[in-house]
């Protein structure tokens, strides 16, 4: 009786020791392209309004952001000749920006304009 206690407890003791919090490391905006100004350069801001009313919102950009147009990773210049498309075909509010970022240090890693048809 006192191996199958043991036994038991042990078994409780792996399961809560298993038991983990995860923390999120990378939050994200969603917001259309007309509300965005993308970066300049490799090491400039996207700035937006993550909503009707709410306080702009700027975040930089580094060398290790990766852009992506669609689900191909493009450089900057790229990207942002592919907003400029969408926004001279009149598709601005259409297209969306996600901006990925890291919740601690607030550095965008990932931008990522799709075209929504």
């Amino acid at each position: 009786m006192r191996a199958l206690v043991a036994t038991i407890a042990a078994g409780a003791c792996a399961v809560a020791g298993a038991t983990r919090v995860f923390e999120q490391p990378e939050a994200a905006y969603e917001a259309a392209l007309a509300d965005v100004t993308l970066p300049l350069s490799v090491t400039g801001r996207v700035t937006f309004r993550p909503c009707n009313g709410c306080a702009l919102v700027s975040l930089p950009v580094s060398p290790r952001t990766i852009y992506l147009v669609e689900r191909s990773e493009v450089p900057l210049d790229a990207l942002v000749r592919a907003a400029a498309e969408a926004a001279a075909a009149g598709r601005a509010d259409e297209t969306a920006i996600y901006i990925y970022y890291d919740v601690e240090t607030r550095r965008v890693n990932r931008l990522v304009l799709d075209h929504l048809d």
